[in-house]
């Protein structure tokens, strides 16, 4: 390949990237300052560490910026219905953020959602790849409506459920999408690499708000309207890549680039049952938490996360498109989470400084 069609292909991409990037950026700056005129700032209690309000725009920011820049970039059929669900998504956070909506109500507008994703989208999941060597599971009709249904509120509240650091959720999701981006790349789907690099650019200009790499403290939130956009945003994704005729992602690899929400989310919600307590009520049981309240700070607890994260992330990308590895992705996987649940609370006890 010549010079300049090698530094062509390389900068091309970068366009994506910019542009809701400046915007993000932008819709940020603007927002933060009507926040606290609207209600929109996050105060502090028991649960949150920070000591003063904070405004929660991070999420209609992202949104904006990733709708305005496929509507440039994408002008595809798909994505206008991506876009109003999206919307729906992001408002009932939106309306979370402002009235701390009942768990039960949240659930029930996210089931609802799912299903227009199912029914107008035609995103679903039909098929789940060769998980124990047998050939790939079939999902029929309604098993498969029902099961992507779970998948999409699954994924909405697990990076929801992770967001308690700053630049955690943002930060976990931009790797994920990195990863996606590449795969699509590597598979000549230029749709998907083109809306997973628009959503990259956003989430990097909020994190030069949020994260504690850029600022000493955040000065935005993602609020619940970011993290379960975040979540839905990687839900579809995963759920088009992998369902697709030409299958980009592996359904199993999808686990592995999911891999830190995922495996946190599953060993809390056991923990909170073995308790018998509700799994969706809030508490300090999250990695993150045991971390932060050892005496690990919040940067460096954050970079452990991302660094577990990234591993995961690049196990995925590695070993996907290789059909014999599914069985061994599979129950590797389950081994992580089984690993991670008995082992991880005990090791983050001895972190922990001994009485005086």
């Amino acid at each position: 390949m010549e010079p300049l069609s090698l530094i062509r292909e390389v900068l091309l991409p970068l366009q994506f990237v910019t542009q809701p990037f400046f915007m993000c950026l932008s819709f940020v700056l603007l927002f933060e300052r009507f926040a606290g005129r609207f209600g929109f700032m996050d105060t502090p209690d028991d649960r949150k560490r920070h000591d003063q309000p904070i405004p929660m725009v991070g999420g209609l920011a992202i949104y904006l910026a990733t709708t305005l820049s496929i509507i440039v970039f994408v002008p595809h059929s798909i994505t206008a219905v991506f876009i109003m669900i999206g919307g729906l998504v992001a408002m009932l956070g939106i309306l979370d953020d402002r009235f701390d909506l009942p768990v039960r109500c949240r659930v029930v507008a996210q089931v609802l959602i799912a299903y227009l994703t199912v029914a107008y989208a035609g995103v679903e999941i039909h098929r789940i790849g060769n998980l124990v060597g047998m050939g790939a599971f079939e999902l029929p009709g309604l098993v498969g409506v029902v099961f992507t249904m779970v998948c999409i509120v699954g994924g909405i509240n697990a990076i929801n459920m992770i967001d308690g650091v700053d630049g955690l959720a943002a930060g976990v999701s931009l790797l994920t999408v990195l990863g996606l981006s590449f795969l699509c790349w590597q598979g000549g789907y230029e749709v998907g690499m083109q809306m997973t690099l628009i959503f990259a650019g956003a989430l990097m200009a909020f994190l030069c708000f949020n994260a504690r790499v850029f600022v000493p403290r955040a000065r935005v939130f993602l609020g619940d309207s970011g993290s379960t956009l975040l979540g839905y945003v990687l839900a579809w994704f995963f759920i088009s890549l992998t369902q697709s005729g030409e299958e980009f992602v592996s359904s199993i690899v999808v686990c592995w680039l999911f891999g830190l929400p995922l495996i946190d989310t599953v060993s809390v919600m056991m923990g909170r049952v073995n308790r018998g307590v509700s799994p969706m009520t809030g508490g300090r049981d999250h990695l993150h938490h045991r971390l932060i309240d050892s005496g690990i700070s919040v940067r460096r607890t954050v970079a452990i996360m991302l660094a577990l994260h990234g591993a995961l992330v690049i196990i995925g990308v590695a070993s996907n498109g290789i059909p014999t590895l599914e069985p061994v992705l599979f129950f590797g996987f389950i081994a992580l989470i089984v690993a991670y649940h008995t082992w991880a609370p005990a090791l983050v006890r001895r972190m922990l400084p001994s009485p005086t």
